[in-house]
C-alpha cells in the first residue's frame, strides 16, 4: 500500500502568499498614514475574529499541517495527531 505524500510545498506557497499579503497590507497602512493609535471598536472586533480564525487555521487546517508536523505524533495531514511528549 503506497501512501501519498501531502502537498507540503503547495501549502507552504499558499501560506507564503498569505503572509506576503499581510506584509503588503501593513505597508499600505503605513504609506497611507493610518495612525495605529486611532482604532475603533469595530477594528477591535475584526482583529479578535481574525486572531481566532488564524489560531484555528494553524491548529486544525490541512494547509498548515506542514507547520504542525514536527510537533505531533501521527499524521498532521489527516488530523489524527497528538502532541509530542518530549519532556525537554
Amino acid at each position: 500500500m503506497v501512501t501519498e505524500r501531502p502537498p507540503y510545498e503547495s501549502y507552504a506557497a499558499i501560506t507564503g502568499v498569505f503572509v506576503g499579503g499581510l506584509g503588503l497590507a501593513g505597508l499600505a497602512a503605513r504609506l497611507l498614514d493610518r495612525n495605529p493609535a486611532c482604532q475603533t471598536p469595530l477594528d477591535f472586533v475584526v482583529l479578535s475574529v481574525a486572531s481566532f480564525k488564524a489560531a484555528r487555521t494553524l491548529a486544525r487546517d490541512e494547509v498548515t499541517s506542514f507547520l504542525r508536523e514536527p510537533f505531533v505524533q501521527g499524521k498532521a495531514y489527516e488530523g489524527d495527531e497528538d502532541p509530542v511528549e518530549s519532556g525537554d
